[in-house]
């Protein structure tokens, strides 16, 4: 167990969610001046997300716990970090909403909880977020979106009950609440009761759902339209639950406690539940892309059935398997760099826009490799990171996820193979039409991101 450190001197941690909550203060000031018009809410926010990415490289590199253990700053949880900030200032620049700095914030502390009541906190300050992100993106009317985040929150707040009554009941049979101490509780159970043991794989089954359920929330509200924020909010969403995730299996579970908790870990059945949800998204955005007749569509089932992937990794119970699905998370970064922007004009759904001018050669090239690395084919990124999730899972518990996920896996191909015998890229008018700059960014975090597989796992091991 590491020596928590101070609230005070845990700020020298904390910079990257110091610099966006002081970046999103003045976007909101701004939003409210008509004083400076050279400086506005959108040219500000990825000047804060930037600086907060920055801020990531002053953190200190040691493992430590921070405020009374309600955090915890590790490698891994700095690589989070890293993921979520360069999304966010990527989907920023290409347009996204300011308001994916809140959600970005939100994410980083997933990615550092170390205790069930701050766990409860962040995942409604996690659903919260995700709903105001849905409400307010650019060129979205608060109407077409307001109906679907509406259900999704009450269905999600259902979930944080859950957490919470769950959170309670380990409260009053371990008094405690930190993840660790309630790991050495559990390994020693023995004198606990079944349905403690019942209440530790609650938060499991509900963060494994909500990772799983997160590309159906944000994309109900888009009317199958996908644009910058969209995409991004994903990852970054995914990003702060799978690390939470991560930490509550390793860690609450088991992890640090030992020889026992190896017994304790392998007599809740956890694995078996996380696999299960990962098979779902997997199938769903396997048929999402293979029935999709736009392109933004397309793009949405292929990024729910990577999310499944994530998932399948986490449920491999393995140090590979945590690794692979933070390999995964860092190759699937291009991809919010998005594929479509939504379409000007109202258009009822499955209606194709009217004709608008046709994007650039090296954008259509940019937008077919972004979809082909996101199917995971060979000499892609994407093909890197479920690559490494296949490894991780056969080796794991949830190896028969092996069988159903590569079958899907090569439906994947089949999905891209009859988008473009359709010719759906050529006639949808909401291709992004992006410079050639980006495009080349695009192209070489889509093929060059493979070059960085060794170097990453050797330098952010999963701890």
């Amino acid at each position: 167990m590491l020596d928590p450190v101070s609230a005070a001197q845990s700020l020298r941690w904390l910079l990257p969610e110091l610099a966006l909550i002081v970046g999103w203060l003045l976007v909101r000031l701004l939003e409210h001046s008509r004083d400076l018009s050279f400086l506005t809410a959108a040219r500000l926010a990825p000047v804060a997300a930037l600086t907060a990415l920055l801020a990531s490289f002053a953190i200190p590199f040691e493992a430590t716990a921070l405020a009374g253990d309600l955090l915890r700053a590790d490698a891994t949880a700095t690589l989070a970090i890293r993921i979520v900030l360069i999304t966010t200032t990527l989907a920023l620049v290409l347009g996204a909403g300011p308001d994916l700095l809140v959600l970005a914030l939100a994410a980083c502390l997933a990615a550092r909880t170390n205790d069930t009541l701050m766990m409860v906190v962040v995942l409604q300050f996690l659903l919260l977020a995700s709903v105001l992100v849905s409400l307010r993106a650019p060129g979205r009317r608060l109407t077409d979106a307001h109906a679907p985040a509406r259900e999704d929150l009450a269905a999600a707040s259902i979930g944080v009950t859950l957490v919470a009554a769950a959170a309670a009941l380990l409260l009053g049979a371990t008094s405690q609440t930190a993840f660790g101490a309630i790991g050495v509780a559990l390994a020693h159970r023995e004198s606990l009761s079944g349905w403690i043991t019942v209440a530790a794989l609650v938060p499991v089954v509900v963060l494994a759902y909500r990772i799983g359920a997160t590309p159906r929330t944000i994309f109900r509200a888009t009317d199958g339209r996908v644009e910058p924020g969209d995409v991004a909010a994903l990852v970054i969403v995914a990003t702060g639950l799978l690390m939470l995730l991560l930490r509550w299996i390793g860690t609450a579970l088991g992890g640090d406690t030992g020889t026992a908790a190896t017994t304790a870990v392998r007599t809740l059945p956890w694995r078996p539940i996380v696999a299960f949800l990962a098979l779902v998204p997997m199938a769903r955005g396997t048929l999402i892309a293979l029935t999709a007749d736009r392109t933004e569509l397309l793009h949405a089932g292929l990024i729910e059935s990577q999310v499944g992937w994530l998932l399948a990794g986490a449920a491999s119970d393995t140090i590979r398997g945590a690794d692979a699905a933070m390999i995964a998370l860092i190759v699937a970064v291009p991809a919010c760099l998005a594929v479509t922007r939504p379409s000007s004009g109202d258009h009822p759904r499955g209606v194709d826009p009217p004709p608008a001018t046709p994007p650039s050669h090296l954008a259509l090239l940019a937008t077919v490799v972004l979809l082909v690395s996101l199917a995971g084919l060979p000499g892609t990124a994407g093909f890197v990171g479920r690559w490494s999730l296949v490894k991780a899972t056969r080796t794991g518990a949830s190896w028969w996820l092996i069988m159903p996920g590569v079958l899907l896996w090569a439906m994947n191909f089949v999905a891209i193979l009859r988008w473009s015998m359709t010719k759906a890229l050529q006639r949808d008018a909401s291709v992004t039409r992006v410079g050639m700059t980006l495009s080349l960014v695009v192209l070489a975090g889509a093929l060059g991101a493979p070059m960085l597989h060794a170097l990453l796992a050797d330098v952010f091991p999963f701890p």
